[in-house]
């Protein structure tokens, strides 16, 4: 198996203050691949003349990077137990048939080059100079980061690995060098360098750590999560006319916005050209993390619709209301009002409304989520998501613990390259939240995006015509339907209501909205916020289906020679509408309009 060769050599009269910390980054940033199966780490941190001619002779067929750190000089590596001879080590090296990479990072090491490049050593790092220990350290724990951590060329990671020792650590004129001598060192002079055998020039950008044949697994976790959910719940769904099974019906009956990518994920590739996500990729990685992030908004803005309509039928005086009830009612009021401040939901709520959208894709809405529930618990307002507090009860096991902990910290890393490699981790983690969330089969989303009054003269009261969009995945696109109720609901809001009893809604508008209700189109865009720009007065959504199509929704500025022709199309004029929706949760929530804040 391929095996990279570590070695390490401190002295007792002039010890390297930074070489195990050297010795321990290096090996703990090349740990996650040692899991991968990628290559084996043969890591000696006391080296020998013995352990290093013995390791060199074990791992000879499999070495292909060898680092000795250290004390050196042009024509010895000073070990342990005394000075190892660089043209011993070098013909050593040269019986290693699939040996690319030697780096030498000690103490002028630039003479040993001729002797590793004679031994038909490929490439070679090497120092021209002393070398200040601190820097010494910084450049081999940011090369090796760059090799293993994000994959990169040898070219590359070297060309990190400098620019951060030219930063690290003060520089003094008298220093203690990885070598025999101590003299000044220039702090802007690039020390190392690359040499190579004319054949190699190409291989400083082509040749990367070993890495282990990706076996693509992609979806064998979502679709194992899924047949999960259809297991758990096979009697309710058949007794509610479901007559698909399995991955057809859990997508069908989750809610869209957390259907519609885990959709995305599962759609096999053809060849029409577009980008699919059913294969390791960047953009596979992020569509896993938008599907979590997905969740997690829906959970949160549940739970923030549901303290916000709590607030105002607190807030309402009933007409028929008596005089105990209007005591009792505002007796909860001031202790709702009084608990919002003192247990900081206020606080967290600002913090949240005037996020950054720029830095949405590195938010976590989990804090939020988790004192919003348990607000609401404490309170004893009953969650709309009644199995919601389950499920975030058992994320204090290990197993789940350990799946939310790291799909967090890659929202908070938002890493950007070299993904594919991340993609079967994060799904099987995303597989067991979205297994905990399977109860969402039970409640749906739909789009009010109209309402007719039918009241005939034979009628005895009046019927309700709602034109709506259940959202729901389908095989063709969303279209308006048309249903009547005795009781209407409120217009151009998005609906979340349980699918065994309408009766029981929740109104998640202007957390979630469909912006085609407002301009009157007939199929759903379904969104939900992102956050508010208050200097530009401008509120930012996502879409649904394109997670990299963020909405701006701004007040119009129309030309008076428009206004005076009447060019102004007002059913596209739907800001106003959003900065009323918002101002009027802030003027429930922090007792200030939008725009008082």
């Amino acid at each position: 198996m391929p095996t990279l060769f570590l070695a390490f050599a401190n002295s007792d009269k002039t010890p390297l203050n930074s070489l195990r910390i050297e010795d321990s980054k290096v090996n703990s940033t090349l740990n996650d691949r040692k899991r991968l199966g990628d290559f084996i780490v043969h890591s000696e941190q006391y080296a020998t003349n013995e352990n290093i001619i013995s390791g060199l002779r074990t791992f000879q067929n499999d070495i292909v990077l060898f680092l000795y750190s250290g004390h050196a000089g042009r024509d010895k590596l000073k070990l342990e137990d005394g000075d190892a001879n660089a043209d011993g080590i070098a013909a050593l090296l040269g019986r290693c048939p699939n040996l690319k990479l030697v780096v030498l990072n000690g103490c002028s090491t630039l003479g040993q080059v001729d002797a590793l490049l004679k031994n038909n050593v490929p490439i070679v790092i090497a120092t021209s100079a002393p070398v200040n220990d601190e820097r010494a350290t910084q450049f081999s724990i940011t090369f090796f980061e760059e090799l293993a951590s994000k994959r990169q060329s040898i070219r590359l990671a070297f060309d990190a690995a400098i620019a951060a020792a030219k930063v690290k650590g003060r520089i003094d004129f008298e220093i203690r060098a990885r070598g025999i001598m101590r003299i000044p060192i220039d702090t802007h002079a690039s020390l190392w360098g690359i040499y190579h055998q004319d054949n190699q020039a190409d291989e400083l950008d082509i040749w990367r750590l070993p890495e282990k044949p990706l076996v693509d697994k992609s979806n064998t976790y979502i679709t194992n999560a899924i047949e999960g959910i259809y297991e758990n719940y096979e009697e309710v769904l058949k007794s509610q006319g479901e007559e698909s099974r399995g991955q057809d019906v859990i997508l069908k009956r989750l809610p869209y916005s957390i259907s519609e990518p885990i959709r995305k994920l599962l759609a096999p590739s053809d060849n029409s050209g577009q980008l699919f996500y059913d294969r390791p990729s960047n953009e596979r990685f992020q569509m896993l993390l938008y599907a979590y992030r997905s969740i997690m908004a829906f959970a949160t803005y549940v739970s923030m619709a549901q303290l916000w309509e709590r607030k105002r039928q607190l807030d309402t005086v009933k007409e028929d209301e008596t005089e105990e009830e209007r005591q009792n009612r505002e007796a909860e009021r001031q202790l709702l009002q009084n608990a919002l401040d003192t247990e900081g939901v206020r606080d967290m709520l600002k913090k949240w409304l005037n996020s950054d959208f720029q830095n949405d894709n590195k938010r976590s809405l989990l804090p939020l989520l988790r004192q919003l529930a348990a607000f609401l618990s404490k309170n004893k307002i009953p969650h709309f998501l009644k199995e919601l507090d389950g499920v975030l009860a058992e994320w204090q096991n290990a197993e789940n613990h350990e799946s939310v902990d790291f799909l967090e910290k890659q929202v908070a890393d938002n890493p950007q390259r070299n993904l594919e490699y991340l993609c079967d981790e994060t799904e099987q983690h995303l597989a067991v939240v979205l297994y905990q969330f399977g109860f969402l089969i039970h409640y749906g989303l739909t789009s009010v995006k109209d309402i007719n009054v039918l009241f005939y003269q034979h009628s005895t009261e009046p019927d309700f015509e709602h034109k709506i969009v259940k959202l729901q995945q389908a095989l063709t696109n969303l279209e308006d339907r048309t249903e009547s109720e005795k009781n209407y609901h409120k217009t151009a809001t998005i609906l979340l209501r349980r699918v065994d009893d309408k009766s029981k809604f929740l109104y998640l508008s202007p957390f979630f909205i469909d912006e085609n209700a407002y301009t009157k189109s007939p199929k759903a865009k379904l969104c939900f916020f992102v956050a508010y720009d208050a200097s530009n007065k401008r509120f930012h959504f996502r879409h649904v289906s394109k997670p990299d199509n963020i909405i701006k929704i701004e007040k119009k500025k129309v030309s008076i020679m428009a206004k005076i022709k009447g060019d102004t199309d007002q059913n596209d004029n739907y800001f106003p509408l959003i900065n009323g929706q918002f101002s009027a949760f802030c003027k429930d929530m922090f007792g200030k309009t939008l725009e008082e804040l």
